[in-house]
């Protein structure tokens, strides 16, 4: 359960639990009216007390929460303790904000007070934009009427552009949801990972999938919305997908059994749980819900699958006598269908067409043709209905957006929406699964040869950690870049000479999907456009045409190549020709082995290296899948090839000299990206750190 709504009250304090600032809330001398911005750490500590309010917090679980690996002690925890009760002029002796539990730990005390949307307006004395300032040395700053008269103009052009929105948002919405949302409302509050939410509104109860921790088994909990007890199902999986009402007491929904089984099942959840009915095994695991689809006034279920030998989807429906009917083949270059609803008696469908991007499909009736209604250069993983007009998607930002057709228009619905998955609408407010906490953190494995004698990896050590995410990275002889979101958005970075320096001035909307040198010059794939970013300043560069969608890119003897999407598919290029003849057909990512490049395919899962002045192709007795790896969970070293099995928890090695396949097994959590620093024969990962999912309602106050 989150209590860090937008704009918040601490006894003698407004605080902005985003940004971590906070300034008086009572009045003051004008030499006292300073805000305050807190350090990255008591920032993350101060938001980490407030989710957890008037609960003893024990030494070790703010280490392990609030500080990265082998980072945090019980000094540190002290001191951050001791600096943030400095800041907000708490006394230890009578404290009102932060008590002191003798040899046990800390404990919140002060009342949290949501501001309402007129509060907000209201306090227009909030530091949209200051210096920052150490809460640990309030000496120096910045002038508080200056501030205050920046705020002033600030929100008042907020309140403008705000309200021209919420116009625009209201003037095609025909729901009741005419103004941009202000409010998160929790609902679940338990450890670990609740999603997939769905609500039945007759009864008053919600019914969502939790798992205790990301490796742990996953059943149905049903939460009634009145007393809010909890009731859990005793059947567990590894993998449950979206589920859908068959009717006023069963649920719908594909799982993965404990032994590895694929099947459709149909449970009575009102007013009882009961065991779950296989009705269909099912091929593949597809987390796609099933939908009820109206066709020549008959209504039936249909739900996606995947034919490992054709390597092709296939819509299934369900005949009279209860016997799954192939309904047509679903080609395309497609990385997977994600998620398909039913809308204006049409069946849409979102496609994850490459890596990063994205494309919404419509099929008008069963056996038709598939009709591409967007192309979208960024990954879209929200679709779902949300009135008449519109569907609900999410934009390059993340935040959630109506999306209407035929004009292509999208809405977005605010800063609120953020972080919001598997959203859908219920009874005029969004429901979805917020992500809590989610951070990453770039990690370097040490020594710089990263395997003993004994060929295991030695432990790791921080290299970039905030408390915002780290990810991506890429490597030259005096520099190295990456993506973080350390000053509140997603910026690129550099470290040359010891010293991190900000590259970047992007948007919210535009997402970094690669970085890579070439040249010594640094490049960056930004919502599928190829841009040089300058060292500089904080320029970019257009390198490739704008009518191009590129996947990958990568530099190997002094040129760019790279996989450009086009309606027939995924093609090999180099940028230097970009109206030469296609090099190679289907080619999705490729790697630069010495004067050859490793190529990776959509049609088959087998790699092949091949020679740039060479017609043909030599298959290597490697499988990736493009459809079930990241392309930055493999790559070459400097003695072979390397890739992640997520699924056995280890990293592969193929030495260009042996056909022995090494496998190193993974102790601590499996990396979401691993890189190979060939300059400094260093590996680099990016982890995540635990994080939580809790149910909540998106809507406006009243």
């Amino acid at each position: 359960m989150s209590n860090l709504e937008p704009l918040i009250k601490l006894g003698d304090w407004y605080y902005r639990p985003v940004q971590g600032i906070l300034w008086p809330a009572v009045d003051v001398p004008a030499e006292q009216q300073k805000p305050l911005q807190l350090e990255l750490r008591l920032h993350s500590l101060l938001n980490y007390f407030l989710l957890h309010p008037q609960k003893l917090l024990h030494k070790d679980t703010l280490i392990d929460q609030v500080w990265p690996d082998a980072e945090g002690t019980d000094g540190a925890v002290m001191r951050a303790v001791g600096a943030l009760r400095k800041a907000l002029g708490d006394d230890s002796r009578s404290p009102r904000y932060i008590a002191t539990v003798s040899k046990k730990g800390y404990c919140w005390l002060q009342a949290i007070e949501p501001l309402t949307s007129s509060q907000i307006n209201a306090q227009t004395t909030q530091p949209l934009l200051t210096e920052p300032v150490n809460a640990t040395d309030n000496a120096g700053g910045i002038s508080w009427r200056g501030v205050w008269r920046f705020a002033l103009l600030s929100t008042f052009g907020l309140l403008v552009v705000g309200g021209s929105l919420a116009y625009l948002l209201a003037s095609f919405t025909a729901g009741p949801l005419t103004r941009l949302p202000d409010q998160i409302q929790p609902i679940s509050a338990l450890s670990g990972l609740e999603d997939w939410p769905i609500f039945h509104a007759g009864q008053q109860q919600l019914f969502y999938q939790h798992r205790a921790a990301p490796a742990a088994p996953i059943r149905w909990l049903r939460q009634d919305l009145a007393s809010l007890r909890i009731f859990s199902s005793e059947q567990s999986y590894q993998k449950m997908g979206v589920g859908s009402w068959l009717d006023e007491q069963h649920l719908l929904f594909r799982a993965l059994t404990m032994q590895g089984q694929c099947g459709m099942y149909r449970q009575q959840v009102i007013p009882d749980f009961a065991p779950p009915e296989l009705m269909q095994p099912c091929q593949h695991w597809l987390d796609t819900a099933s939908v009820l689809w109206q066709v020549d006034g008959q209504q039936q279920w249909y739900w996606l699958d995947w034919d490992d030998e054709r390597q092709q989807y296939q819509l299934w429906t369900q005949d009279q006598q209860g016997q799954a009917q192939w309904v047509q083949s679903l080609r395309g270059p497609w990385r997977q269908l994600s998620q398909l609803v039913v809308h204006q008696q049409q069946l849409y469908l979102l496609a994850q067409t490459g890596f990063n991007q994205s494309a919404l499909f419509q099929l008008s009736e069963p056996g038709a043709e598939l009709t591409l209604l967007q192309h979208f250069p960024y990954q879209l993983y929200q679709l779902s209905v949300f009135d008449q007009q519109h569907l609900l998607l999410n934009n390059a930002a993340g935040q959630l957006a109506l999306w209407q057709g035929p004009d292509k228009a999208m809405q977005a619905l605010g800063p609120m929406s953020e972080n919001l998955l598997q959203a859908s609408r219920y009874q005029q407010r969004v429901l979805g699964s917020q992500l809590l906490d989610y951070t990453t953190d770039i990690q370097r494995w040490q020594p710089a040869v990263a395997m003993n004698a004994e060929g295991a990896f030695q432990t790791t050590e921080l290299w970039q950690a905030s408390n915002r995410s780290e990810r991506h990275y890429s490597g030259s002889a005096d520099s190295q870049a990456f993506v973080s979101e350390r000053n509140g958005s997603a910026q690129i970075w550099l470290l040359q000479q010891e010293q991190n320096r900000l590259l970047t001035n992007l948007q919210p909307q535009q997402q970094v999907q690669q970085l890579l040198w070439h040249q010594q010059q640094l490049l960056a794939l930004i919502n599928s456009q190829l841009y040089q970013v300058s060292l500089t300043s904080t320029e970019l560069t257009l390198l490739s045409s704008t009518e191009q969608i590129i996947g990958r890119v990568e530099s190997c003897s002094d040129e760019l190549w790279l996989s450009s999407y086009t309606s027939s598919g995924w093609q090999l290029r180099q940028l230097s020709r970009p109206d030469a003849d296609i090099i190679k057909q289907s080619v999705v990512d490729m790697r630069c082995a010495g004067k050859q490049l490793l190529l990776q395919f959509s049609d088959t899962p087998q790699l092949a290296s091949w020679q740039p002045d060479s017609s043909e192709v030599s298959w290597l007795p490697y499988e990736l899948d493009w459809r079930d790896r990241e392309p930055q969970q493999w790559g070459v070293y400097t003695q072979g090839l390397f890739w992640l099995a997520p699924q056995q928890a280890e990293l592969m090695l193929a030495p260009w000299h042996s056909e022995q396949l090494l496998r190193q097994p993974l102790t601590a959590r499996v990396p979401l990206q691993l890189y190979f620093d060939s300059y400094r024969q260093q590996w680099y990962q990016v982890t995540s750190r635990p994080y939580d999912t809790d149910i909540v309602w998106l809507q406006n106050r009243s």
